[in-house]
This record gives structure tokens, sequence and C-alpha cells, in this order.
């Protein structure tokens, strides 16, 4: 299902880290708060207390109170607060320290509950470690908090990041519920290199010597789930076929979504990427896009509009000095607009020194020196 993000446009320029209020000091527990939460905002009580397999955060009194277990061994303090947003609503926060790290978020216009909960801390296995995240921070530049949350995953990420933000939404400061947002994945300020895309090929006539992009892992995918945990790799961006694409799933142009591989190229650099641009029944082609390595310069491509017209279309992007990378990942920018409702690209290819001029034959050399 494609998820539509009516706040994609009012949060996807912002990229301000500061936190605006306060965090209280932790207490033992149990702990009892009253605390504003609502539009307008009303004092709601709030207690947390230890139960059986954690943390227990009770909203209100009496028949009418809303309870959540946060699933937290050895809960034993925890840090209540208050935080107002824009439109004149709140929300309170709640912070559980045990053997881990867990937190809840109590929100609702009318009647408050607990409407996330999530383990702050990393836990799974190494290289798959995962963990929940609630940001408070001026997110849109207009003085007032905005509440994310989402997840960051070890296995899941821009390349050249330890950490991406995945699956994340915020508090509508109107209704006070959860919305999926578009939020910016690549920082400002850093070094680009503006390239377009074009339908010559720089020299290779045939597929890459070396295959060497796998893809491994993405933000979304159209049709999968919204736990990022759940989303298979997109392995159709290598799969050799341009009849397959990887089609994002947050909808419309699929700003700031990605999808990661690695770059399996050796002492080999990359000359040059070569793009399929997907078929126009599997959605919009890309008119932006960037091509992010581990070191260097990100190169921000635009393709042109009568070569992503063309369905299956191959496009090239040729870097002005050889990439010693060893991983790329593709972030989406802008779309050429289509039928479809989602943004697709069907093969990305990485064609190295092999491909100019050494060949064959130094790849079998390398292979018999090893």
């Amino acid at each position: 299902m494609v998820r539509r993000n009516p706040m994609r446009t009012s949060l996807i320029a912002a990229l301000l880290w500061g936190t605006v209020c306060g965090v209280a000091s932790a207490s033992p527990l149990p702990v009892d708060e009253t605390v504003r939460v609502g539009r307008p905002p009303r004092p709601v009580a709030l207690r947390v207390d230890v139960t059986e397999g954690g943390a227990r955060v009770t909203v209100g009194r009496g028949p009418n109170a809303a309870e959540h277990v946060l699933h937290l061994r050895e809960a034993r303090e925890a840090t209540v607060e208050s935080v107002t947003l824009g439109e004149g609503g709140a929300v309170a926060i709640v912070r559980v320290e045990g053997d881990g790290r867990a937190a809840a978020l109590v929100a609702g216009r009318t009647r408050p509950e607990v409407v996330w909960v999530g383990r702050l801390d990393a836990h799974g296995d190494p290289g798959e470690r995962r963990r929940d995240v609630l940001e408070v921070a001026d997110r849109t530049g207009d003085g007032q908090a905005d509440v994310i949350v989402g997840t960051k995953s070890e296995a899941t990420h821009i390349c050249g990041q330890t950490e991406t933000l995945l699956a994340p939404r915020a508090v509508d400061p109107r209704s006070l519920a959860l919305r999926p947002v578009a939020l910016r994945r690549l920082p400002q300020g850093t070094d680009q290199l503006e390239l377009t895309a074009v339908a010559e090929s720089p020299g290779p006539d045939g597929a890459p010597v070396l295959e060497a992009v796998h893809f491994t892992a993405t933000s979304s995918s159209a049709g999968a789930s919204d736990d990022p945990s759940l989303v298979p790799a997109p392995v159709a961006l290598s799969d050799g076929a341009p009849e397959t694409a990887w089609r994002e799933g947050a909808g419309g142009d699929g700003r700031w979504e990605f999808a990661t591989a690695r770059l399996a190229a050796g002492r080999h650099r990359v000359r040059a990427f070569a793009i399929t641009v997907a078929p126009t029944a599997a959605g919009a082609a890309p008119r932006r896009l960037w091509l992010v390595g581990d070191e260097g310069p990100r190169l921000h491509v635009s393709v042109p509009e009568e070569l992503a017209r063309r369905p299956g279309a191959r496009v090239w992007v040729v870097p002005p000095a050889p990439l010693e990378w060893r991983c790329v990942s593709v972030v989406l920018d802008e779309a050429w607009p289509a039928e479809g409702g989602v943004t697709a690209i069907a093969e990305i290819e990485a064609y190295t020194d092999l491909d100019f001029g050494e060949g064959v034959d130094a790849l079998l050399e390398e292979l018999v020196a090893d």
C-alpha cells in the first residue's frame, strides 16, 4: 500500500536538530504526574509503575483510564514531560530506564492515550541491531517543537552514514495524530557535484565486465510492510533484468527514499554508472536523484525529460574523476509526472576501470594472482 504523506511539503526542507524543550530529571518508580495533553491542552493524570513484564503507563483515572506496558526488564526510573506544539496542542513523553531504555508518546485531541512506544537502546544481532527513535526538535523553523518517531537500523542506511532515520512519522499539530512525513536524509552544506545524465555511452557498449553492484537494503518498497525490518532488499535494481524495477513505497516523488548497494569493485575504480529508467507502467521516472558513496562528494544527477519519457531507456552518469567507493546509495529527489503514484528505477550498473581499457584479461590476471 502506498503511504500518503500530507505533511510532506511542510517538513521536507528542515534539518534543525536543537531540542526545544528541557527534559525532566528521572525519578524512581512509581511516578505520578499531571501533564497537559490535547488541543487545547487539558490536565491529565499520568502514572508510571512496575508491573509484570515491564513498566506500565496509565493515562487518566477511573474506568476510562488507558494503560500500556513498556516491555523493559528491571524498570526502575522514569521521566515525564509535556511538549507544546504549534496550533495550540500538547503531548506528553514518558522515558523509562531499566535493562535498557524505552519511551511512550501520549497524545490525542480529545481522549489522550499512548499512541506510540519504542525501545530506544540498540537491540538485535550484531550488524542488524535496530533502535527506535523519539525526537523533539524544531524541524520546520517556526519556533515550535516537532515530535518525530521512527527507527534506525545498522543494516539499512545511506552509504557513508552510520544510521539513517527510517519510517519517520510526526505528530500533526492539528489532529495530534501521527502522520508519515518526508524528512531530509542528506546533510546540507556538504560537497555536491551537479551532473546531467546522457544517452551516449562514455565507451562501454555492453554489460560491465565486473558485476560490482549488489543492492542489499532500502528505506521503502511499494506493497511492502511499513515496518523497515520487513522491507525486502531491492534486488530488482541489480538483477540484470530491465523489465523488473524497484518502486519506492512513500508515493509521489518518493523524495528522500533510498536504496543502498555494496560495490564489490576490488581495486578497480568506478568510472561511470548506467541507470535504466523503469517502464512507464512501473511508475514515474526520476527527474533528479543523488548517488552517494562512502567518501568524497555526492553526485546530484538530473535526468532529461526526453530520456526519462522513454520506457526502459538507459542513461549514463559520468563523474569528473574515477570513484573509489565501496558502497553506493541512490536517493530520490524529484520525479517526472506520470501515472502510477510512485517513482521507479529498473537497473543501476557500475562500470569500472576494467570496462575502459583493462578488460577481461586484467580481471583474469587478478584472479590468478589472488
